[in-house]
């Protein structure tokens, strides 16, 4: 996987602190800039001071879960590109997700096909 161009900005959401540094670590070494949070409600608040060109969030949080999470930012930031990963993808949260063209991943997977996502979602 080839080095971002421009530091584009993703904001990781998982409650599960060792999935989430994981996911950093990659998407940081790809050349993105990465920014953590642990659940929905923490992803909003940072979504307040920061702009993200993209949120990759699991889908099952506390509080709010990561669906609930995709529609907010999809009001609030429409630019904001969006992959949801779960272990446990239901048919009806990804019939809903891919309706509002957000992309899932299921649980396990390469994170170079997070990677290519990532690159074919923000362009760089």
């Amino acid at each position: 996987m080839k080095k971002a161009e421009k530091s584009s900005e993703i904001l990781v959401v998982d409650d599960s602190e060792d999935m989430r540094e994981l996911i950093m670590e990659m998407v940081r070494d790809a050349g993105y800039f990465v920014i953590g949070a642990e659940s929905a409600e923490m992803a909003i608040e940072t979504m307040r001071f920061l702009r993200f060109d993209a949120v990759v969030s699991d889908v099952e949080l506390p509080g709010k879960n990561g669906l609930e999470l995709a529609q907010i930012i999809a009001k609030e930031s429409p630019q904001t590109k969006i992959i949801l990963i779960s272990g446990s993808m239901i048919p009806a949260i990804a019939d809903k997700a891919y309706a509002m063209g957000i992309e899932c991943i299921v649980k396990p997977f390469a994170m170079s096909i997070l990677l290519q996502k990532l690159e074919r979602l923000i362009g760089k």
